[in-house]
């Protein structure tokens, strides 16, 4: 899929120029700004961070709206920023793709973990990272960074991650405070870190290091939960057989298969907003025959995020 997708688009870029004119949205209309610029976080300098941007044709950067795409494990990130160059002319948005490489953010506790602890699979309280950190903690200085190379006017910024990216977002909303995001929508997770005070951290929130402030802001967030159906890689058990796909007890106990998990994820988040009498605002989401499909669950994500 996504060798024919590059081809498509190295097509398109011989085809096309930048210059303005109209656009058909049903091929890549690669018309405006495509590139990349490394980002350095002040706190961990020695792993500067390639961001890949589109800026749309007959824009106006200083207004546009500005969508930050986060990469599965492929850490292809430059893959999802073209995935989003149609949507990025047809609503005039600005996308960033951060890659967090597997050479400096290596395995899942560097990167859909965020590095909390040392081995966020298995948390110690003395061996809880400070948050200066996390990588989660790249995010808000790299939209400050965005706004200083565009001269946007923006204050708030979306977000789609899809896999990895999509456990990525949803845990960067859950663990950090005082963020500028919008609207996100978390597509695809393998597994998720469920609002369940009895699971263990990762996996739920028992011993996780979030102040209960976290919650209220958590719930009342504007997060999709987006999957795709129906599980095409599945036994008769429905349990997701694809390579890499997490199976032990503690993932289990959300579900067999990505559907599951996120329904199980949304949920539970609901029910515990409920307890506690916090608003919930989040939304969940099913794509027809894109089970862990980018390329229909991003169509579907642009259209809930900017129709």
């Amino acid at each position: 899929m996504k060798k024919l997708f590059f081809l498509l688009y190295s097509v398109t870029i011989l085809l096309f120029s930048c210059s303005s004119g109209g656009s058909d949205h049903s091929t890549n209309e690669a018309k405006g700004e495509s590139g990349s610029f490394n980002f350095t976080y002040a706190e961990i300098p020695s792993k500067p961070i390639p961001v890949h941007y589109y800026y749309p044709s007959n824009s106006n950067k200083a207004t546009c709206k500005i969508l930050m795409v986060f990469h599965g494990d492929s850490r292809d990130a430059s893959y999802y920023r073209n995935l989003w160059i149609n949507y990025a002319e047809k609503y005039q948005v600005m996308v960033f793709a951060p890659e967090f490489s597997e050479k400096d953010f290596p395995g899942g506790n560097f990167y859909i973990m965020g590095n909390v602890y040392k081995d966020t699979n298995k948390p110690k309280p003395d061996e809880l990272n400070p948050e200066s950190q996390w990588t989660f903690s790249y995010i808000e200085p790299l939209f400050s960074e965005i706004k200083k190379r565009t001269h946007s006017t923006q204050s708030k910024y979306d977000i789609y991650g899809h896999s990895g990216g999509g456990q990525f977002a949803h845990r960067l909303v859950l663990l950090k405070s005082n963020l500028s995001i919008n609207q996100i929508i978390s597509s695809n997770g393998g597994w998720f870190t469920v609002a369940d005070p009895e699971a263990d951290f990762p996996y739920g929130l028992k011993n996780a290091p979030i102040p209960t402030s976290n919650y209220a802001r958590f719930f009342a967030s504007k997060l999709t939960v987006q999957v795709g159906s129906p599980c095409n890689v599945c036994n008769s058990s429905q349990s997701d057989q694809s390579a890499g796909f997490r199976h032990n007890a503690s993932a289990d106990a959300q579900g067999l298969n990505r559907i599951d998990r996120a329904l199980y994820f949304f949920n539970n988040g609901k029910a515990m907003a409920q307890q506690l009498g916090l608003p919930f605002h989040w939304k969940f989401r099913e794509v027809s025959n894109a089970y862990h499909d980018p390329v229909s669950t991003s169509q579907d994500a642009a259209k809930l995020l900017y129709e």
